[in-house]
């Protein structure tokens, strides 16, 4: 159908327990997000699932805004967007947040299939912002394409942990993914810590995943 979220604010609850189930909206066939607020916590226990958006068929992430929390303690799972079949982003802010607990994960946006980070509209671009983790073993947020998905024209900011070795904000192109083409080229933007030892924000290639034509900028900081 051709449902929209229009200006809703939904939240999305982490589960409470490793087997327990999170809070989930999905969205089929050519239905949209429209403008509306999704906020996707992060699980309270250990390996217990944050909350999430799910996206099937040829649905769009519209002009959402996105808030894909870390784990709410430590060893749990992040909130996600999860992009399927052929569905895109659209023109949405995304972000991803890092955790503030040990050996637990940061929110992500996940792409599978031949699914897009791109938009159908000419001039609008979605915006993937991955922070880094802010607390010692916490992993940074991140944006992970998967099977042929592509990132499109998209921008992308990969920012640093903000405590000792905790993980940085990443982008992470997997099997036969790609970051765009030289007509709708992606922009990533790896920025550096701004504290002594800690790894800054970064874009990963593996596997058969092509860069394309991408723009890469790795952005040095003043360490203090």
């Amino acid at each position: 159908n051709t449902s929209s979220a229009a200006g809703a604010t939904i939240k999305n609850s982490g589960a409470q327990i490793a087997t327990g189930l999170a809070g989930t909206t999905e969205f089929h066939n050519t239905s949209d997000a429209g403008s509306a607020q999704f906020n996707n916590e992060g699980g309270l226990a250990t390996q217990a699932p944050g909350g999430s958006v799910q996206f099937f068929d040829t649905s769009t992430g519209g002009s959402a805004n996105y808030t894909n929390g870390g784990a709410q303690t430590d060893g749990a799972l992040g909130g996600s967007v999860n992009f399927h079949n052929s569905s895109r982003a659209g023109a949405g802010n995304y972000v991803n947040e890092g955790s503030a607990f040990n050996a637990s994960a940061g929110g992500t946006a996940n792409f599978l299939d031949t699914s897009s980070a791109g938009s159908t509209a000419p001039g609008l671009v979605a915006t993937f912002t991955n922070n880094g983790g802010s607390a010692t073993g916490g992993l940074g947020g991140a944006t992970v394409f998967f099977n042929s998905s592509s990132a499109a024209s998209a921008t992308f900011n990969n920012n640093a942990g903000t405590a000792p070795s905790a993980g940085p904000g990443m982008t992470v192109f997997q099997d036969t993914s790609n970051a765009g083409t030289l007509a709708l080229p992606a922009t990533f933007n790896n920025n550096g810590a701004t504290l002594a030892s800690i790894q800054g924000g970064f874009t990963q290639f593996s596997n058969s995943s092509s860069a394309g034509s991408a723009f890469i900028n790795n952005n040095a900081a003043g360490v203090g």
